[in-house]
């Protein structure tokens, strides 16, 4: 009776295991798009994620950022993918050790106001209690004291910058312009 018991309880434990391996992707997805879509109060979504936690890395595909509301622009950054590739060991450390990140095509559209841009917007919200309002740029989010994070390597394949700038004066035919600041390696 017991060994039946124990046969049982190591059954479920290998089946609940299994799935969440099967589905660890998919809830990480899930967690970007909606923690991320609180926390910067916009929308957030993802095409795909691959993680192999045991070996430290991970890939983020098709990552879109909206702007925020008040802004023209759908996007404010969007991304085909976004690799990264860390020390596991160093997870649990002080100092957090990411061996690389690739960043591919990655388009940044700033987008600017006479007193605000998209960017700003962004950062704002991260640093409010409610996502959407800042308090006098006052941070509601404190750092971890003592964490470092050190990135050997960063790679950004074919980045582009777009400029969306709001002209003064009546609405004619210059209200918005879109400029392509820079597309290339660095």
């Amino acid at each position: 009776m017991i060994k039946k018991a124990i046969i049982s309880l190591v059954l479920a434990v290998l089946l609940i295991a299994g799935i969440g391996v099967f589905y660890f992707d998919s809830i990480v997805k899930s967690g970007i798009e909606v923690v991320g879509s609180q926390v910067l109060g916009t929308s957030v979504t993802v095409n795909s994620v691959s993680l192999s936690p045991l070996n430290g890395s991970g890939t983020i595909h098709g990552l879109s950022i909206e702007n925020p509301q008040g802004f023209n622009s759908d996007y404010a950054i969007q991304l085909d993918e976004l690799s990264v590739n860390l020390n596991a060991s160093s997870v649990f450390s002080d100092v957090v050790e990411i061996e690389s990140v690739r960043v591919v095509q990655p388009q940044i559209t700033y987008e600017t106001r006479i007193i605000n841009d998209n960017i700003r917007a962004l950062i704002a919200n991260l640093s409010s209690d409610s996502p959407g309002e800042a308090e006098n740029g006052a941070s509601a989010v404190q750092p971890e004291a003592g964490k470092r994070i050190i990135i050997r390597r960063l790679t950004l394949v074919d980045p582009q910058l777009n400029l969306v700038a709001a002209v003064v004066g009546p609405p004619t035919f210059l209200e918005n312009h879109r400029i392509m600041i820079w597309s290339g390696e660095l």
